[in-house]
C-alpha cells in the first residue's frame, strides 16, 4: 500500500516518470492495487527478466579481466527490451514492473531461481540494471519483504539509495528490524558501491483511538519498556556514528494512521481521497515524501528554517538601519549606554546582544524614527543563523500589535504570522508544529510591531492580557516590541525600556550626498565624472539598499528641486520609513528621476552583497550616463531582461521589477497617502496586474500597446473564468487612456459585456463597468451593452443556451428564464463538462425561483446544485449554493439549519488559495455571527467575527474587504446590544481607520459614520451633528457618496438631533 501511494503522490507532485518493482516474490501484491494494467500480453515481470539476465550471464566464459567482464555483462544489460517487462497504469508518468507472469508455473520459477549462482556469474548485473532504469526514470520504488534471504538481502543492502522499513508497532516487526538495519549499513560500508544508504523507519496503521497505547508503543514508560522511538535513535546513532539522533520531529509528521476503509481490499488513498488536509492518509504520505529529500535525525524543521530564513531576508533583507542610534538604561552588560549602528557586522553583533541579555525589550522613538524599520532588520539579523545546519540560532517571528488584540491565543497568531512567507505546505507544517517546543527552549524571538495602532481601551485590554499571559507561558521566549510614547503601564515590570534617538545633521547630510549625488552629476553632463560617481554609488547602494516601494514612491512623488532642505526631508523619509503629511504635486518622471530607477534595480538586485558581476542593468546605466540613445524606460526595461516582448503577448521575467512598476505607477496615478497606495500594491490577483499592465502600455510605442491590450483578452486556452478576468483587466487598462484605438477599445468593451454574464466575476465586473463609465469609453460600452453582443463566449456555454436564459433573466422576464434554463437541463448530457453547465443553470434557476417567491423551488434548486457542483469539482459554486440555502433558513426562521451550514461554509475561511471560495466562508462566518448576536450570545458571536478578521488581515481585494467592514459592522450591533458604547464606538473607527480613502468601500464608511452617529446622539449630540454634518457635506461634495437611503436616513437622524436642540 505505502509503494503504491508513494508512487502516484510522486508522479503527479513533480511531474517526473517513476517506476514502482514488485520484488516481494514470494508474496506479491503490487499488481492488485493496478488491476485494469494488462500484462497477459508482455513477456512478465521481475522473476522472468531476471532469469533472462542470469541465463545470458552464465553463459559468458570465465575471464579475469575485470573491466572486460564489466563490459560484457553491461551489453547483457543493455540487450534486453525493458519494455517487454514495464507496463503503464492508470495513472500518468507511474510504471510498474509486476513481480512475474502469473500463471501456473509462476511459484516453480521463483522457487528455482539460483540467486547465488547470478550474485557469482555476475555480481555487479542489479547495479547496471538499475542504472539502465534510472536512465529512464526519476525515482524508483522497489517493494520488498523484509527477512534474511536472498530477496530481501538483495532489496535492502544492494539496490536502495535509501532503505524505508515498514513497520506496525508490535514485537513481531521490530525484533527483526535492528539485524535487518545494521547488515544493510554494514554490507553498505564494506562494498564499493560509494552510494550513501540511509534508512527511514515508517510506522505504519497507528490507531488513533488509543491514544494511551500510541504514546506508549512510541515512547516507552517509565517501568522499563522501550518504545520504537528510542530503538531506532539508538540503532541509527550507533550504525552511522552519529553524536546524537533525534527522530522526535520526524516521527511527529510521518506516521500512517489505521483507517478501517483500506483495510479492505487494494485501495490507493491518493487516488481516491480528494481531501489533503492533515488527518487524510495521503497527506502522511505527502508529509514521508517531504522528508525522503533528507535523513529523518536532521530535522526537516532545519530545511524549513533555511527556507523560512530565504523568505524572510526576500522580505526584509533590503532594510538597513542607517545612522540610527538606539539610547538604553546602563546595564551590567552595556559597555556603554549608547549603541550606533553603523556596519553591518557591529550591528549584528550590538543587536542581538541586546536582544538576548534582555528578554523583555520595548524600543521607543518617535513617528518616523526607524522603529519598525529597526526591527526588520533585527528579524533579517536574526535569519542570517539560521541558514546553519544544525540550527542553534533565534527564529524570528515578525507580527503586528493589531493581530494580537484578539481572543485568539498568541501562539496561534504566531503560527500565523509564520505562514504569511508563503512556504510550502510541508515545511509551513513542520515550522507550525514544532513552534510550541522552541517557544519553552527560548529559541523563538517574537518581534511585535506597532503597539500605538491599538486606539481603543478594548483593544489594548486584550493586548495586554494576552502578551502577559504568553510572557508567563514561555518565559524563556525573547520579546521584542516598539512604541512610540511611555511604557506600557501592565508591562512596565518585565519590559527593559530603550530609545530611538535623532538622526545627526552629518548624517542627513550624507544620506543627502549620496540620494542626489547622481542626478547633479547628470545634470552637468559630464560623462566621464559620471562614470566615476555611478561606480562609486553603485558601492554604496550594494551596502545601503533601500525599500524598493518606499522609494519609488518617493521619487514619482517628490519635486525635483535640488535645495538641500528639500532634499533631506524627502531622502530622509525614504530610509527611515516616513509618510509625507501631505501629498506633493506629482508631474511626469524626469529622466534623471528614470536614472535613479535603474539604480534602485541594480541596488535591489545585489541584495548587500559586495562583489557581483557587472550586470545588463549596470551596463544600462553606464550608457545612460555617456549619452546613449537608451533614454526612455521602456529601451531600458528591454535592454535589462526585465520584460520580454513577444509578437502577441507580454512576459514579465522580473518580480523585483514587478513589485518596482506596480509602485511606479501606483504613485504617479493615485495620488494619495503612501500608506494607502502601499495597501493596494499588495493586493494579490487581478489589482496588481492592472496596474502593470497600465503602466507597460503607457511605457510602449502604439503598436507594442495594441499588441498587449489584444493579447490580454486571448487566453490561451478557452476557458469562461479566465477570459471574463482577463475581460476586466483590459477595460480597466484602457479606462484611463482615451487615445487606444477604436477597434481595439471595442473588441475589449464587448468582451467585458460577456464577463458580465459570469457569476463568479459579478463584483470584478462592476467594478470594471464603474470605471468605464467615468471614462472616454463610457457610450461605446454603452452601444455594445444595448447590442449585447457576446464575444468570445465559451462554446460550451453558447450551445447550450444558457448565455441565452441569463440575459433572458437579467433583463426582468424571471418566468422565461426559468423555463429556458429547464429547456437548458433537459438538453444536457451526462459528460463532466455538461455537468458544470447543469450545476450552473440549476444555481440561476433558483436565483430566479428566489425573486418570484418561490423558496421551496429555490431550496430544491440549490441542494441539487451543491451535488452536482461537487461532482463536477466546482468547489466555489458548490460553496455559493449551500450559502443560499442557509440564507433561506435563516429567512423562514430555520435558523439552527443556517447555523450548521454557515459554520461548515466557514472552516475554508483560510484559505488563500481560492479567494472566491474564501469570500463564500467569510460570509458566512458573519451571517452566522449575526446569528448568535441575535439569540445573545455575544461570545460566540465575536468569536466568529475575531476569526473572520483574522482570516481576512492584509487581504486587500475589494469583496473580502467588504466582508471585513461588514464583520465590523456586526461587531458593533453585537457591542451595542451588550450595553457596551464605547466598544461598538471603536469597532466603528477601527472601519474608518482602516479603509480610510478607500472610495470602493464609500457607503460601508458612510454607514459605520451613520451609526455612530446614531450611537453618540444621547451622550454626545454636539459630537453625532458633527459627524452627521461631514457625513452629508462630503457625500454632496463627492468625497463619500452614499446611496439614497444612508442619505435619507443621515438627514432624517440630523433633523431629529436638531429638534433635540
Amino acid at each position: 500500500m505505502a509503494v503504491a501511494n508513494v508512487g502516484c503522490l510522486l508522479a503527479r507532485k513533480s511531474s517526473c516518470r517513476v517506476l514502482m518493482i514488485d520484488f516481494d516474490l514470494e508474496a506479491p501484491g503490487l499488481h492488485r492495487y493496478f488491476p485494469d494494467t494488462p500484462y497477459g500480453t508482455l513477456e512478465g515481470g521481475v522473476i522472468e527478466l531476471m532469469s533472462v539476465l542470469a541465463h545470458a550471464a552464465g553463459a559468458l566464459p570465465r575471464m579475469r579481466d575485470e573491466q572486460r567482464r564489466e563490459q560484457r555483462v553491461l551489453e547483457i544489460v543493455q540487450s534486453v527490451a525493458l519494455e517487454d517487462y514495464i507496463r503503464k497504469t492508470r495513472f500518468e508518468n507511474l510504471d510498474v514492473m509486476f513481480a512475474g507472469r502469473f500463471d501456473e508455473k509462476y511459484g516453480e520459477r521463483v522457487a528455482t531461481f539460483a540467486w547465488p549462482e547470478l550474485y557469482l556469474t555476475a555480481p555487479e548485473i542489479i547495479s547496471l540494471l538499475m542504472l539502465r532504469l534510472g536512465e529512464n526514470y526519476t525515482h524508483i520504488l522497489v517493494d520488498s519483504r523484509t527477512g534474511f534471504n536472498d530477496v530481501s538481502g538483495l532489496c535492502t543492502a544492494v539496490l536502495p539509495e535509501k532503505l524505508v522499513f515498514v513497520f506496525t508497532p508490535n514485537r513481531q516487526n521490530l525484533d527483526g528490524a535492528e539485524k535487518v538495519i545494521r547488515e544493510a549499513i554494514a554490507h553498505r560500508r564494506q562494498s564499493n558501491d560509494l552510494r550513501p544508504l540511509i534508512v527511514f523507519p515508517f510506522p505504519s496503521r497507528i490507531e488513533n483511538a488509543e491514544p494511551v497505547e500510541r504514546d506508549l508503543w512510541r515512547l516507552g514508560d517509565a517501568s522499563g519498556f522501550v518504545g520504537y522511538q528510542p530503538h531506532f535513535e539508538e540503532w541509527l546513532r550507533s550504525a552511522y556514528g552519529l553524536p546524537r539522533c533525534d527522530l522526535g520531529p520526524y516521527f511527529d509528521a510521518v506516521q500512517v494512521q489505521h483507517v478501517p476503509f483500506y483495510a479492505y481490499g487494494e485501495k490507493i488513498a491518493a487516488e481516491i481521497e480528494r481531501s489533503r488536509d492533515i488527518l487524510s492518509l495521503s497527506s502522511a504520505y505527502q508529509r514521508f515524501i517531504d522528508w525522503l529529500e533528507g535523513k529523518p535525525w536532521s530535522a526537516l524543521t532545519d530545511e524549513a528554517l533555511k527556507k523560512y530564513a530565504t523568505a524572510l531576508k526576500q522580505r526584509f533583507g533590503s532594510i538597513e538601519v542607517p545612522g540610527t542610534f538606539i539610547s538604553a538604561p546602563i546595564h551590567a552588560s552595556f559597555v556603554r549606554p549608547q549603541l550606533l549602528f553603523r556596519g553591518a557586522e557591529t550591528a549584528q553583533h550590538l543587536s542581538w546582544r541586546l536582544v538576548s541579555r534582555v528578554r523583555h525589550l520595548e524600543i521607543q522613538g518617535e513617528h518616523g524614527s526607524g522603529k519598525t524599520t529597526l526591527l526588520q532588520w533585527l528579524a533579517v539579523t536574526a535569519a542570517e543563523h539560521l541558514d546553519r545546519v544544525p540550527h542553534t540560532g533565534t527564529i524570528p517571528v515578525f507580527v503586528s500589535a493589531t493581530v494580537l488584540d484578539t481572543r485568539l491565543p498568541v501562539i496561534e497568531s504566531l503560527r500565523a504570522a509564520v505562514g504569511q512567507f508563503g512556504l510550502p505546505d510541508h515545511d509551513l507544517f513542520v515550522l507550525r508544529e514544532s513552534l510550541a517546543t522552541r517557544l519553552q527552549a527560548g529559541s523563538v524571538a517574537v518581534l511585535v510591531d506597532d503597539i500605538d495602532s491599538l486606539e481603543s481601551e478594548l483593544q489594548r485590554a486584550l493586548f495586554d492580557a494576552n502578551l502577559q499571559h504568553f510572557a508567563r507561558t514561555f518565559p524563556r521566549c525573547p520579546i521584542v516590541i516598539t512604541r512610540r510614547t511611555g511604557p506600557l503601564a501592565a508591562l512596565n515590570a518585565d519590559f527593559k525600556q530603550c530609545s530611538i534617538g535623532p538622526v545627526t545633521s552629518n548624517e542627513q547630510r550624507h544620506l543627502v550626498r549620496l540620494w542626489s549625488g547622481l542626478s547633479s552629476q547628470m545634470s552637468e553632463g559630464s560623462p566621464g565624472t559620471a562614470e566615476l560617481h555611478i561606480s562609486t554609488l553603485l558601492a554604496s547602494w550594494r551596502r545601503r539598499t533601500p525599500l524598493l516601494v518606499e522609494m519609488a514612491l518617493r521619487q514619482i512623488e517628490s519635486d525635483e528641486s535640488h535645495d538641500e532642505f528639500q532634499l533631506c526631508r524627502s531622502y530622509l523619509d525614504v530610509v527611515l520609513g516616513r509618510t509625507a503629511s501631505k501629498t506633493e504635486s506629482i508631474g511626469d518622471a524626469a529622466t534623471i528621476m528614470k536614472a535613479l530607477q535603474t539604480l534602485a534595480l541594480v541596488a535591489f538586485s545585489y541584495r548587500g552583497r559586495d562583489s557581483m558581476p557587472i550586470t545588463m542593468a549596470e551596463k544600462e546605466l553606464r550608457k545612460f550616463s555617456e549619452g546613449s540613445e537608451a533614454h526612455d524606460l521602456a529601451s531600458a526595461i528591454r535592454a535589462t531582461g526585465i520584460v520580454e516582448w513577444r509578437s502577441r503577448s507580454v512576459a514579465f521575467t522580473s518580480p523585483p521589477l514587478a513589485e518596482y512598476l506596480a509602485a511606479s505607477y501606483a504613485a504617479a496615478s493615485w495620488p494619495r497617502s503612501s500608506a494607502l497606495i502601499q495597501d493596494w500594491l499588495f493586493q494579490r490577483r487581478t489589482r496588481k496586474r492592472i496596474r502593470l499592465f497600465r503602466f507597460m502600455v503607457q511605457a510602449a510605442s502604439r503598436h507594442e500597446r495594441d499588441e498587449i491590450l489584444t493579447a490580454i483578452i486571448e487566453p490561451p486556452e478557452n476557458r469562461t473564468l479566465e477570459m471574463a478576468a482577463r475581460a476586466v483587466i483590459a477595460a480597466r487598462v484602457i479606462s484611463v487612456m482615451p487615445d487606444v484605438r477604436g477597434s481595439v477599445a471595442s473588441r475589449i468593451l464587448g468582451a467585458l459585456v460577456a464577463a458580465g454574464r459570469n457569476p463568479h466575476k459579478r463584483t470584478e465586473y462592476e467594478e470594471a463597468v464603474a470605471e468605464i463609465r467615468l471614462s472616454a469609453w463610457g457610450p461605446s460600452f454603452d452601444e455594445i451593452l444595448q447590442r449585447e453582443t457576446p464575444i468570445q463566449a465559451d462554446d460550451g456555454l453558447r450551445s447550450s443556451g444558457l448565455l441565452d436564459a441569463i440575459r433572458v433573466e437579467e433583463s426582468g422576464d424571471v418566468e422565461r428564464a426559468i423555463r429556458l434554463y429547464t429547456h437548458v437541463m433537459q438538453s444536457l448530457t451526462n459528460t463532466t463538462q455538461d455537468d458544470a453547465v447543469r450545476a450552473l443553470a440549476l444555481f440561476r434557476r433558483g436565483t430566479a425561483y428566489e425573486d418570484i417567491g418561490n423558496g421551496s423551488a429555490a431550496l430544491v434548486d440549490y441542494r441539487l446544485a451543491v451535488e452536482i457542483a461537487q461532482a463536477a469539482g466546482d468547489r466555489v459554486l458548490a460553496a455559493r449554493a449551500r450559502f443560499r440555502c442557509a440564507q433561506l433558513f435563516q429567512r423562514t426562521n430555520h435558523k439552527d439549519g443556517a447555523l450548521a451550514i454557515y459554520r461548515d461554509l466557514g472552516t475554508s475561511v483560510r484559505s488563500r488559495d481560492f479567494s472566491e471560495l474564501q469570500e463564500v466562508a467569510a460570509n458566512s462566518l458573519v451571517a452566522a455571527a449575526e446569528i448568535e448576536a441575535e439569540r445573545g450570545r455575544k461570545d460566540s458571536a465575536l468569536l466568529l467575527l475575531d476569526e473572520v478578521t483574522y482570516a481576512l488581515e492584509g487581504r486587500n481585494e475589494t469583496a473580502l474587504a467588504m466582508i471585513l467592514a461588514q464583520a465590523l459592522l456586526v461587531r458593533s450591533i453585537v457591542f451595542t446590544k451588550a450595553r457596551m458604547e464605547n466598544a461598538a464606538i471603536a469597532a466603528l473607527d477601527e472601519i474608518a481607520t482602516r479603509f480610510a480613502g478607500r472610495y470602493d468601500l464609500a457607503e460601508y464608511l458612510s454607514a459605520a459614520q451613520l451609526r455612530k452617529a446614531s450611537l453618540l446622539k444621547e451622550s454626545d449630540p454636539g459630537e453625532a451633528a458633527m459627524i452627521l454634518d461631514r457625513l452629508i457635506q462630503g457625500s454632496v461634495r463627492g468625497r463619500l457618496p452614499m446611496s439614497p437611503a444612508l442619505m435619507e436616513n443621515a438627514e432624517r437622524l440630523r433633523a431629529e438631533i436638531a429638534k433635540r436642540k
